[in-house]
């Protein structure tokens, strides 16, 4: 079984990966998370021409800052004008003196959000009547004083070990996992997983076969935000039954962890896949010896802020 230790180690780097600097509480926090969120995914696709990228993004530009009300925006172009000078200023200016892209990508991110920050400005006009400032602004983006409802599809590879045998098998399933953004970097979440897993032991006559098993697992999740990245840590109670004998259940649990990427939200709906890893314990019960499960695959799911 994974080691406490390594288990803590792993979740405290990710926590640290979403560690940046962040403007003061309020809704010119929540304007600056959404503004990057949406920069960083339109440069996903190739930032080329500032003018036509920023008019790609201007409807979720306005969708977020339409709620902010122009004193917020002003103390946040402030903000971000100081995080610019500590990140070592222009980008351009620092570009010509490294001829190294990648290490002026911080100071592009900042240079567009205040160039979003004065789309806004200048295109106030166009802010719909339904989207007045608001001092209770959370984000859009972000998952922030929101309940949020997560499903999600689950599939990998595993290898379960028992009785010092290493046998190869498959998992897959969905679960659903209701939540609540406790601030602009985390996410708790609980719910419910069921799927199904197999096993490929040979038989007596060198053969190989398919075990196959129902799977069932209750997650404790937490999630840390890091601009469109997203890092889980996971504690689960599971359970397993051979699917002919479903009643025969094996109570065990799990802690894994996930990395993985979101784009931006619509309609309340924000996709999201994830890389992840897991280890299971199954203990030895009714005559049977302890299993040790390792699992690897994705996780495709939405965040749906209703």
């Amino acid at each position: 079984m994974i080691r406490p230790p390594l288990a803590l180690a792993v979740a405290l780097l990710a926590v640290a990966a979403g560690c940046g600097p962040l403007p003061p509480e309020g809704p010119g926090r929540a304007l600056y998370t959404d503004l990057r969120a949406v920069v960083v995914h339109e440069a996903r696709t190739d930032w080329v021409v500032d003018r036509v990228e920023l008019e790609q993004i201007a409807p979720r530009v306005l969708q977020s800052g339409c709620q902010v009300a122009p004193e917020q925006r002003l103390a946040l172009r402030a903000w971000v004008r100081d995080a610019l000078q500590a990140a070592g200023g222009p980008a351009a200016a620092s570009y010509a003196r490294s001829q190294d892209l990648s290490a002026v990508q911080d100071q592009l991110v900042l240079e567009r959000v205040a160039a979003s920050l004065d789309y806004l400005d200048a295109h106030q006009a166009d802010c719909p009547f339904w989207l007045p400032p608001d001092p209770d602004f959370a984000g859009v983006q972000g998952d922030a004083d929101h309940f949020v409802l997560m499903v999600e599809t689950m599939g990998g590879g595993q290898v379960v070990l028992r009785d010092g045998e290493a046998t190869l098998g498959g998992a897959g399933g969905g679960r659903i996992l209701p939540g609540y953004g406790l601030n602009s970097r985390l996410t708790l979440a609980a719910g419910l997983g069921l799927g199904g897993a197999s096993t490929f032991p040979k038989d007596a006559n060198g053969n190989r076969t398919v075990k196959p098993a129902w799977a069932f697992d209750v997650p404790v999740l937490l999630r840390v935000h890091a601009g469109t990245w997203r890092f889980d840590t996971e504690l689960a109670a599971t359970a397993r039954a051979p699917f002919e004998t479903p009643d025969s259940l094996r109570y065990g649990a799990r802690i894994a962890q996930a990395l993985g990427v979101t784009t931006p939200r619509v309609a309340g709906v924000m996709p999201y896949v994830m890389l992840w890893v897991g280890h299971e314990w199954l203990p030895a019960m009714n005559g049977e010896d302890a299993v040790q499960i390792m699992r690897a695959g994705t996780r495709v799911g939405i965040n749906w802020a209703p």
